[in-house]
């Protein structure tokens, strides 16, 4: 499957994709992966900070696009910082869709950015060292090749 979710350290989600758009099946098993690492993440009334690296994608279908927001909107309640990274050599239709999917959501607390660095240094802001670490580990397995 091209979208995995995870909880690897403390109160991280870890969410890759490189799915264009996908069928239901899909979905569905995701949605359950994502309510196992939300509620590893958010145990002891923890707020997550979820790390979704999208570098993979350049366009995204309708569904796909939809799915996202509902997902976002859903945990909303749970999240302390949301950072996508996509590829700054995404199209411009990419980043507008993500932009839209972005404020969709209706939380200020995600971001989109184009560089791990700049994403590390936002979420650095908040994490701890192990917790940076697994962050760092993860963007670098999913790094385009």
């Amino acid at each position: 499957m091209g979208m995995t979710v995870h909880n690897h350290s403390g109160r991280v989600v870890e969410i890759f994709s490189r799915e264009r758009d996908t069928d239901e099946a899909q979905m569905a098993q995701f949605r359950e992966d994502l309510k196992g690492a939300v509620a590893a993440a958010t145990r002891g009334g923890r707020r997550m900070v979820v790390v979704a690296d999208l570098r993979a994608i350049t366009v995204v279908g309708p569904t796909m696009a939809n799915f996202y927001i509902e997902v976002m909107r859903k945990d909303n309640k749970d999240l302390e910082r949301s950072a996508v990274l996509t590829s700054s050599a995404a199209n411009a239709t990419f980043v507008m869709q993500m932009e839209r999917v972005m404020r969709e959501s209706a939380n200020p607390n995600r971001r989109r950015f184009e560089t791990d660095t700049a994403l590390t240094a936002w979420l650095a802001e908040i994490l701890d060292d192990a917790e940076m670490t697994r962050i760092r580990e993860f963007l670098a397995e999913n790094a385009p090749k």
